[in-house]
């Protein structure tokens, strides 16, 4: 017993311990997660053999990951993304869903998506039959509408936002600003009295329109809007609450909570409901706040 003590408790007779086992010690407390113990731990090869073993279960976890995520982008069809992007169980029943039989839910959403160009989100995501109004709805448009829907699109794509102000249903209206670019994009590089004069009508449009946009305080409430990103999806600022406080609103009208500013002037959002949140954590434009 008494040999026992002096090898492993600390008393002036035990001799110091050398570098390479403090080294070995140090590296089996940051791999293994806790101090070496017991009879051995001050033995090298033992140390050397947890330390190994650990490196290699750690090596084999994080292979069964990497496995997992690449079969989640091949049946989900997309990276996975979000708070639980590692987690197993997660990725694993998002893979078992997207190996379910299509239910009619799972059609018209899909439907939804393809028709509309954006997913179903809010309290009526999952409503079968709000669904079907949508689609049916979006099916009955008139050639006027369609027009207008192709105008919108060609607009986003090219300014890279979507029209906004009191003007942004006039069809004739984004066609003159579409035409004022389709100028300016096949006008000559050379410095021209004829280009300068485009510019210049494409400022003053652009600038009679913000002024338009703030001074407007009707419609559907988007016009007076400020969109803004968070965590890399888009959404709108309706109305001040107080100081560093906004209502928010998503591209649908739905009020999803409030947004306020820390004292670091961070963005926080208050969701209303929780499921708000999941649709944000869920949404294609997601980047989990990078």
């Amino acid at each position: 017993m008494n040999e026992f003590i002096e090898d492993h408790v600390d008393s002036p007779k035990k001799l110091e311990l050398s570098p390479e086992i403090k080294l070995l010690k140090e590296e089996y407390l940051e791999k293994v997660g806790k101090k070496a113990g017991g009879p051995k731990a001050n033995d090298p090869s033992w140390l050397q053999s947890k330390i190994t073993e650990s490196e290699s279960s750690e090596s084999e976890s994080e292979t069964e990951l990497s496995k997992v995520k690449e079969e989640y982008l091949e049946k989900v069809g997309k990276k996975a993304g979000g708070p639980k992007a590692n987690d197993m169980d997660w990725l694993q029943s998002k893979i078992k869903e997207s190996e379910a039989p299509e239910t009619e839910l799972f059609k018209l959403k899909k439907a939804y998506k393809d028709k509309l160009g954006k997913k179903a989100s809010g309290p009526k995501a999952n409503d079968i039959e709000w669904l079907q109004s949508k689609i049916d709805s979006f099916e009955s448009r008139s050639s006027e509408e369609v027009e207008l829907a192709e105008l919108k699109s060609k607009y986003e794509d090219f300014f890279g936002k979507r029209p906004r102000g009191p003007k942004a249903n006039s069809a004739d209206w984004i066609k003159s600003k579409l035409q004022i670019t389709l100028e300016k994009e096949e006008a000559d590089d050379s410095e021209s009295e004829e280009e300068e004069k485009v510019e210049e009508e494409e400022k003053q449009v652009e600038s009679k329109d913000d002024d338009e946009e703030k001074a407007d305080e009707d419609g559907d409430g988007l016009h007076n809007a400020n969109d803004f990103l968070y965590e890399g999806v888009e959404y709108f600022m309706m109305e001040s609450l107080g100081v560093n406080s906004w209502k928010i609103e998503d591209d649908d009208g739905n009020q999803i909570g409030n947004l306020i500013m820390d004292e670091e002037s961070n963005p926080l959002m208050n969701w209303s409901e929780s499921c708000w949140e999941d649709i944000h954590q869920d949404h294609d434009d997601y980047n989990g706040g990078e």
